[in-house]
């Protein structure tokens, strides 16, 4: 999959996409050159004028066509760069608009992982009752992102999107099973065990949020202007 690069474009990327500077000076060279022919020696005008009898209509047709090639090439790079374009738009509105639940997401799923672990090695024997249901309203809480959200986000490099979606159903498995655990009464092992589950529901899901939102946090502030933006 191809993520978007900085990197400074070139002159001739900044002059129209390139390909059309190519026209222009193919163009300038020719019109030169036959300059130079004609006005260097009387000799050359009959010549050219032969030539412009003969063969100038099959050298123009030959014109025309490498033209509208390079017309066709300076067509679609643009039509891609507006694509490009529309990506990186759509992708700073979106992580203006997530960074925040990101962060949220890190921090809560990070609280709820280290209830977990204080309950799993607990050797004084303290039964909570309400430890899981209070872990599963938290999590219900969360406003995750959605698969559309998701999929603009795929140019934010590393690997950001990806990492939200693998967190994702770690917390949906965490809120079904600290749901489940509601109203169970425990003793210490099997509270214990319950939680050593919920922790490997959320094994990893912390982390991967952290650094999605940091990805998305130096992607929101990036101040490196959009035509830097390449494919």
């Amino acid at each position: 999959m191809k993520f978007l690069t900085r990197r400074k474009p070139s002159w001739v990327e900044r002059f129209s996409g390139g390909s059309l500077m190519l026209v222009y000076v193919t163009t300038a060279t020719v019109v030169i050159l036959a300059h130079y022919l004609v006005t260097s020696s009387p000799a050359w005008i009959g010549t050219v004028a032969n030539w412009a009898t003969n063969s100038l209509p099959n050298w123009m047709q030959a014109i025309g066509t490498v033209g509208a090639v390079f017309a066709a090439i300076w067509l679609a790079t643009r039509e891609d760069r507006r694509r490009v374009e529309e990506s990186v738009t759509r992708a700073e509105l979106t992580a203006i608009a997530v960074h925040r639940r990101l962060l949220t997401m890190h921090l809560c799923t990070k609280s709820c992982t280290e209830i977990m672990r204080i309950v799993a090695d607990n050797s004084q024997g303290v039964i909570d009752h309400d430890v899981f249901s209070n872990a599963a309203n938290t999590m219900k809480k969360l406003n995750v992102m959605s698969m559309e959200e998701l999929r603009d986000l795929i140019v934010v490099p590393d690997r950001a999107a990806k990492r939200i979606a693998q967190a994702i159903p770690g917390i949906k498995s965490a809120i079904l099973h600290c749901e489940a655990q509601a109203g169970v009464i425990f003793t210490n092992k099997t509270q214990r065990l319950a939680a050593l589950e919920c922790i490997g529901c959320l094994v990893m899901v912390p982390e991967e949020l952290k650094e999605a939102h940091m990805a998305v946090w130096r992607y929101m502030n990036a101040r490196e202007p959009i035509e830097n933006w390449v494919m």
